[in-house]
């Protein structure tokens, strides 16, 4: 069940996201906790410092998608929870469609496409598809929207080639 819950800081989008996933009662202070953790934890890897402090915190499995082979093998090269799955793939709807089945998952995708405000890259979660698109919760405003095919996919590419970081994808196990 996903809370209709609003970031608080310009930064916790994948904090919030994965509180989601543990399905704990979100709050501030548990938020700041996720991202005091990863901004501690590297500065070169923001992304697996939550989901090593989630891993480990909330003992959940996570499968961590990674689109890029380099940003993989970089990714390799860090300590973190044994709970934590790599898995070197191309994300896009097709692995999204097949993932889904099972159960949400998180995204990063350029908030652009989505806003058509600013491009910065951002974290969703993206919980169902059906013949109307894809429902969606966007930590931002806290909401549960409706988004189609196009969108979603646009703002993977976007990420990808305007802003120029590596789509990753993650699913509790």
């Amino acid at each position: 069940m996903i809370q209709e819950y609003t970031q608080s800081t310009f930064e916790s989008c994948l904090a919030v996201d994965l509180l989601n996933l543990t399905e704990t009662k979100i709050s501030p202070k548990k938020e700041r906790k996720v991202l005091d953790y990863a901004l501690d934890y590297s500065k070169y890897h923001f992304t697996l410092g939550h989901l090593d402090f989630v891993a480990t915190e909330f003992k959940v499995g996570l499968d961590y998608y990674i689109d890029n082979k380099l940003f993989f093998n970089f990714t390799k090269q860090f300590r973190f929870s044994g709970k934590i799955n790599l898995f070197q793939e191309k994300i896009d709807l097709r692995l999204i469609d097949k993932l889904i089945k099972t159960s949400p998952v998180i995204v990063y995708l350029d908030a652009f496409v989505i806003w058509k405000i600013t491009h910065a890259p951002h974290f969703i979660i993206v919980i169902e598809n059906s013949r109307k698109g894809y429902k969606i919760y966007d930590p931002w405003d806290g909401k549960i929207r409706l988004i189609n095919s196009t969108v979603l996919s646009k703002a993977i590419i976007s990420l990808r080639n305007l802003l120029k970081y590596c789509p990753q994808l993650i699913q509790k196990k």
